[in-house]
């Protein structure tokens, strides 16, 4: 079977038909495969590769094309531990219609642990509500968009830990690409959205709350702000949970989000 190489700049675009088979996390995808966040995309050698993976700069990786048409320790584990990316550091993804899953199950057997997440998809039945939401604004909040400096302080707050510059390679490039809203009560942050991820039309949202201020409908006031940024921009916010997460499912439907459907994802432990 054909090796592997990785891709680099314009190069890239070389597998980005292979990943049109994705239905979900497309901001993701189309992030690294448009260059705003950064990332590794490995394929098969040759002049028309069938077969790809792609890694977001946080904890995701995406299989595309053919998974017979590689050997598939040689793509998912071999290569990108050259380039220094360890697998077990990564959830892997796949299309809904494939045969990447069966494969990874042949290849790893006990070795893969099998996860889930949730996927929302935003409606505009709640628009004139979601837009109103500074008249339900409380006293002594206040939301403000996310500059470099509360950026950074969303990401470093360990009672936050939204990811701005992690997944945009630095803080001015999140201020230049992304955005955010934080919500602050006397200058000091109590909740914070970002996102997470921004292609193919997307806006991936993260989004956290201080434990001591949980409760309060302040996820809701922020993902209001974020959905009417993203409106006024022609984007299409997007919505995932763990599955399971009863909290931040309540949330997104909130806002107008609707259930889509659940896909499984796989982590390959060391051996």
């Amino acid at each position: 079977m054909a090796g592997v190489i990785q891709l680099h700049g314009e190069d890239v675009s070389r597998v980005e038909p292979l990943f049109a088979a994705y239905d979900y996390d497309r901001s993701l995808i189309g992030g690294v495969l448009e260059d705003k966040n950064p990332g590794h995309v490995f394929c098969e050698e040759g002049a028309n590769p069938t077969a790809a993976i792609l890694f977001h700069p946080v904890d995701y990786a995406y299989l595309a094309g053919d998974a017979r048409a590689i050997r598939i320790e040689t793509l998912v584990v071999d290569a990108p531990r050259a380039a220094s990316l360890e697998i077990s550091d990564f959830e892997l993804f796949a299309p809904r219609q494939t045969t990447w899953i069966a494969a990874l199950w042949a290849a790893f057997g006990s070795r893969l642990e099998r996860d889930a997440y949730e996927y929302f998809a935003f409606a505009r039945a709640r628009e004139s509500w979601v837009r109103d939401w500074q008249s339900r604004l409380p006293d002594g909040i206040e939301v403000v968009a996310m500059d470099e400096d509360l950026a950074q302080r969303a990401q470093q707050d360990r009672n936050l830990q939204v990811t701005t510059g992690q997944t945009w390679g630095g803080y001015d490039r999140f201020v230049e690409s992304g955005f955010g809203f934080i919500a602050l009560i006397d200058g000091e942050p109590v909740a914070a959205i970002s996102t997470f991820s921004l292609g193919h039309g997307e806006a991936e949202i993260d989004i956290a709350t201080h434990p001591d201020y949980r409760r309060r409908g302040l996820a809701t006031l922020l993902g209001c702000a974020y959905v009417c940024h993203c409106l006024d921009r022609d984007l299409t916010p997007s919505w995932t949970a763990n599955y399971g997460n009863l909290g931040s499912a309540a949330t997104a439907r909130r806002l107008g989000f609707v259930d889509r459907f659940a896909m499984p994802c796989f982590t390959i432990t060391s051996a």
